[in-house]
């Protein structure tokens, strides 16, 4: 319901900020410069109803199950284990880089000097996506365990709220 009513905000939100200079633009721009500017051209230009066009968008990124559904634990935990994996795997790659580097007769490693040189090597000379190797298996093994644990642990916290009020009555 808050997605529906505050639509014409984020439509007019979302317009302001897609506003850019002619060379850089990217898709359409809008004239407006100020909330009321741009709430009275879409009046104007289109109608009351005008407002909130792109709502049913607007509600479909916000819209949650029924509470205590277990799809609420098993959509957030997909998100949040797929979110742990885009932030983990970075990390694990350099750390393989970093143990499996040669060394030499100190012990030093030879490739990389510490964690920001193999960090910035990583990127000059694979790019991005050279930190993401592995991030398939990574994925496959943390998503299931993520999933398993916070689904498995919100019926249990509802299992047990369910037996404390049968208890109290």
């Amino acid at each position: 319901m808050g997605a529906a009513v505050g639509s014409p905000f984020y439509m007019v939100k979302t317009q302001l900020q897609a506003r850019a200079n002619a060379s850089i633009a990217v898709g359409t721009q809008h004239p407006h410069d100020s909330m009321f500017k741009a709430f009275t051209f879409v009046v104007r230009e289109h109608g009351v109803i005008g407002l909130w066009r792109g709502t049913t968008a607007a509600v479909s990124r916000v819209m949650f199950f029924q509470p205590n559904s277990f799809l609420n634990s098993l959509i957030g935990s997909i998100c949040g284990g797929v979110v742990v994996v885009a932030c983990m795997t970075p990390f694990d790659v350099v750390s393989t880089r970093m143990y499996n580097q040669p060394v030499n007769k100190n012990g030093k490693g030879i490739m990389y000097k510490n964690l920001l040189d193999c960090f910035v090597k990583i990127f000059t000379s694979e790019g991005l996506w050279g930190f993401y190797k592995g991030w398939g298996p990574s994925f496959f093994r943390l998503v299931p365990h993520t999933v398993l644990s916070l689904v498995f642990w919100d019926q249990l916290r509802i299992l047990h709220g369910k037996w404390n009020e049968d208890e109290s009555i």
